[in-house]
């Protein structure tokens, strides 16, 4: 999620998307490891993304010198 996204979410939603987050188990996602809710503050903790995100490979490959996302590959992350 995106800071912008979080800070405009109440703490129900907020916790919600937690409890589907915490569900969520796939080879190519990151696992949460944690969250925590204090007042207004949220927080998410994730693992390390070692390789970067996906949109660093999908919008913004040119901005970090790296070749586009062929559409096979692209196709293979969606089916995995």
């Amino acid at each position: 999620m995106k800071p912008e996204e979080i800070s405009g979410m109440g703490a129900s939603k907020f916790e919600a998307e937690m409890a589907v987050l915490k569900r969520a188990s796939h080879s190519n996602l990151v696992l949460l490891l944690g969250y925590c809710l204090d007042g207004d503050e949220m927080l998410i903790v994730y693992e390390n993304m070692g390789e970067g995100t996906l949109s660093r490979y999908l919008f913004y490959w040119k901005d970090n010198g790296l070749e586009p996302l062929m559409w096979n590959r692209r196709l293979s992350i969606a089916l995995d």
